[in-house]
């Protein structure tokens, strides 16, 4: 019928947009976004490697200097651990390092410490006829040092064998034993015993210096250490031809011991 409308439904198709089509109608491009999604992520997995080598390289480069801090350490230890050499004076040349007098055929040792009291009296009431004997050359008469009593038995025994540098032992243990002041007393500082190189004539820059600087201790101590090898454990001990004088109180025992000894060779 002319001028009639037809019904909306026989207006022809109808067009529906698709939703994730951009508006670009049918056969356009999706915007799902994967392409994005896509690049971020490549991007997050090249950050997290880049991380990761970053952390293995920075563990790697800790065990190396880990490494290198040990083996210096080790190289230091081992260098330290080293023991110096022990320094003994040119004048101990008797048996086991003692100082001698006389040239006799009977061989007279003394273990003594400049502290000890007892040492003293053997040194005012028998030595002199032991240095009396040497001085015949009826005996060859042999001290040690076997310092025991205290740190300054070992400061006092360093001195005198640094005074044996200047040709005065015999003179620095006369002193010694003649000026006890008491069993670790502190009296025996290094301005003493320096006095008393000076007294016996010994203070040259060279045994002021060992003095000083305790040349002689690495030393000392070992004397010590040999005298408890030979089972010395008091002084005075006193031995004749290694045969020991178990009496010290006088010297009629040693002297008899002496003849005894004299005898049989």
């Amino acid at each position: 019928m002319a001028g009639s409308i037809r019904p909306a439904k026989d207006q022809g198709p109808t067009v529906t947009l698709n939703k994730t089509s951009g508006g670009k109608g049918p056969g356009g491009k999706g915007t799902d976004a994967k392409k994005p999604v896509n690049q971020s992520r490549a991007r997050l997995q090249a950050q997290q490697r880049k991380q990761r080598n970053r952390k293995i390289m920075i563990g790697v480069l800790g065990v190396v200097v880990v490494a290198i801090v040990v083996v210096v350490i080790f190289a230091v230890t081992k260098g330290s651990s080293k023991k110096a050499p022990v320094v003994a004076p040119a004048a101990a040349n008797g048996p086991g390092g003692s100082f001698t007098t006389g040239t006799g055929p009977v061989l007279v040792e003394q273990y003594g410490d400049f502290q000890c009291p007892h040492c003293e009296e053997w040194f005012k009431t028998v030595e002199p006829t032991v240095q009396n004997l040497a001085s015949q050359n009826k005996i060859t008469f042999a001290f040690h040092n076997f310092p025991f009593i205290g740190d300054e038995s070992f400061t006092m025994a360093n001195a005198a064998a640094c005074a044996s540098d200047a040709g005065k032992f015999w003179q620095m243990h006369d002193y010694l034993y003649n000026h006890q002041a008491g069993e670790n007393s502190g009296f025996w500082t290094t301005d003493q015993l320096q006095a008393a190189l000076e007294t016996v004539g010994a203070n040259t820059p060279a045994t002021e210096a060992c003095v000083k600087n305790h040349k002689y201790s690495a030393w000392v101590k070992q004397q010590a250490s040999d005298a408890a090898k030979r089972q010395v454990t008091a002084t005075p001990t006193v031995f004749v031809n290694n045969q020991l004088v178990t009496d010290n109180s006088t010297a009629a025992p040693l002297v008899a011991a002496v003849n005894a000894a004299a005898a049989k060779q």
